[in-house]
This record gives structure tokens, sequence and C-alpha cells, in this order.
């Protein structure tokens, strides 16, 4: 059995190995199909049993027997209706910005182990798409309302459903390490419908049909920005191709080229944010600086995540502020920029 999008080759040289990995996931895919207790039960002949030439690995409980919920900021918006004369009814979809949907903590894990990570998270999601829990159901959709004559703010939030289990690997059937697992088997997109408030003044041409997306959600894996001083900022140097794309991105959106930014965005995310909506969420934004890029998790085989501090002047009601905001932006080999979440940060005194 071959896990789709996995060479085995590619886990481990030498063909003993080799046949003994395959013989785990055997064994491991008939556990995900069969047992529904925890912990699960070890077959006879099956994965423990062949491990005289390197290690095996089972997962201590049936998929789903640990489900947690976890709640997270997707985005607050606004939806101004102060033309209508009937409750405004927007269908909304929001991009899913998880940056990931399984870890592995292998931080215990013995050196000679290391090189198997790639092999445990292919078991764990075959285990897992076996038991129906993979990959997950993410509902993106979301029906906002605004009364007639007022602008109506909703909060946005992923509730999402993990299941922590535990991946443990044995020699000789001896239990050798233990990998904690978390695997994300859903999420969905709620609404928290805040206050409406009233129109002081007449909208703007257009602003009646789309939301204005006031904050975006801060990805869980985000560090703390950096601090910039009150000072203008200083076009920070883009060392890697993610960088250099991500500043040439920012770069647009300073001249208002909406269209030239937004073809910069990968297919699959412009599929699900239409331009309309995409330039509409800079109305607000008279201004903007880029302060400083960093790739703090390295450049991967097929994408980098680069973080970017931006200095952002907005017209918030009749007053006009300056904001500090950091950026993720997920770029892949070819230049894409697949996704992008933002979150508010703050200005030091200086």
């Amino acid at each position: 059995m071959r896990i789709p999008g996995v060479s085995p080759g590619s886990w481990l040289r030498g063909s003993r190995l080799g046949v003994a990995l395959t013989l785990v996931l055997l064994g491991v895919m008939g556990l995900g199909a069969g047992c529904r207790t925890h912990p699960i039960a070890q077959p006879e002949g099956e994965a423990v049993a062949q491990a005289e030439t390197g290690p095996t690995f089972r997962l201590r409980y049936a998929p789903g027997a640990h489900l947690q919920e976890k709640t997270r900021l997707a985005a607050d918006l606004e939806l101004p209706n102060c033309q209508g004369t009937e409750t405004l009814t927007h269908l909304h979809t929001q991009p899913y910005d998880s940056a990931t949907d399984l870890t592995l903590d292998t931080e215990a894990l013995p050196a000679d182990l290391a090189p198997l990570r790639g092999v445990m998270a292919a078991i764990v999601r075959e285990t897992y798409r076996l038991a129906g829990a993979y990959p997950p159901t993410i509902e993106e959709g979301i029906t906002l309302h605004a009364p007639a004559g007022a602008r109506q703010e909703h909060r946005l939030t992923w509730a999402e459903t993990w299941d922590g289990n535990v991946l443990e690997v044995l020699h000789d059937g001896a239990l050798v390490a233990e990998v904690p697992v978390q695997v994300l088997t859903g999420a969905t997109l709620e609404d928290e419908v805040r206050e409406a408030v009233a129109c002081e003044a007449g909208p703007l041409e257009g602003e009646d049909t789309v939301p204005l997306i006031l904050a975006l959600g801060r990805p869980l894996e985000t560090p703390s920005a950096p601090e910039v001083s009150g000072g203008p900022c200083e076009p920070p140097l883009a060392i890697t191709a993610g960088q250099q794309q991500v500043a040439r991105y920012v770069e647009l959106l300073q001249m208002k080229d909406y269209a030239g930014a937004y073809a910069l965005l990968a297919e699959s995310y412009r599929l699900r944010l239409p331009f309309r909506q995409y330039a509409a969420g800079y109305a607000p934004v008279g201004g903007l600086a880029l302060c400083t890029l960093d790739t703090p998790g390295g450049v991967g085989a097929d994408r980098e995540v680069v973080y970017a501090t931006l200095r952002l002047t907005l017209q918030v009601g009749a007053a006009t502020e300056e904001q500090l905001w950091v950026g993720r932006y997920e770029v892949l080999r070819d230049g894409a920029i697949a996704s992008v979440s933002m979150f508010k940060a703050s200005l030091s005194d200086e």
C-alpha cells in the first residue's frame, strides 16, 4: 500500500527497512479501519511483530477519541447599508488561513528517528483518512445582515475541532518514543453580530454592496511584532525570493494598483476572494509603508512564509489614524501568494 503523495523510496535508504515500514503501514491502516476503542488493541501478526530491522508505529487512540474545540479570530467586518430601505443580506466567503492541519511534537524524538518525521505524518494522515476524519471539513461561507440605514459590524471566528493523539514508536515490540499529535478534523465559520451603528453621512459609491474588512485574525503561529518607532519607515532589504515578492506586492498596494496586486495572488486564493471584495477592503487605507521583512522559519522546499510589518494610514470615521500591522504572506515556489493574514500591532513611543 502506498500513501498518496509520499514516495516509499524517499523515506529511508535500504530495502530491509523499507519492507518493514511497508508492513507497518499496512498494520496501521488496519487499525484505523477496524478499531473503535482506546487504547488500540494490536492484532496478531501486524505492525509491532515485524520490527527486527527498524522502528514500527501505532496510534495509541482511535481517531476521534480526544476531540477538543479551539476558537480563533477570523476577521472583523463592517457591512454598510446606508442607502437601503430593507435589511441587506450578503453571502461572505472567508478564506481559511490555518498554517497546518497536523502537528507532530518531535522535540523529544531521538536523533536517529528525526529523519522519519515525514513517514510519521503520512501514517497519521492515512489512518485518519481511513477513519473518515481526514481531510478536514472546512465551512468558509456565512450570510451577513445589516439593517436599513445602518452599518453592521460582525466578528467572524473559526470554531476548529482538533483531535489529540499519540504516535508510539516501537523497536522489537518495546516502546522507544512517543510523539504527541494534533489533527485538525473540521472548522466552521461563526458570526458574532455586534451592535449596528446608524449612518451619519451618505455612503461612497458602491459601499452598500460589499463588507469592509476592519481586521483579520492572527494566525496561530504568528510571532510577536517587532518594535517600530513612530518615525518614517526605512525600506527594508528584501533578501529571499519570497521577501522580494512580498515587497513587490506591497509596492503595488502603495500605488493603489489593486488589480496588479490581486494578480500576484494564487488562483486558489482569488477564487475564494472576488476582486471587488478584495479592493473594497483597502478603501479606508490612505497610505501604506513597508517597515520590516523577515522569514523566521527559513525557506521551505515548496513555499516561504514571510512576515512584514506595515505602517498604515487609515480613515476611521472623520479622523485619520496611523496604525501598525503585521502581515503573514505564504509565497509558493512559483511566486504566487497563497494566503495573506493580517493582525494589528502597536507603535512604540520613540
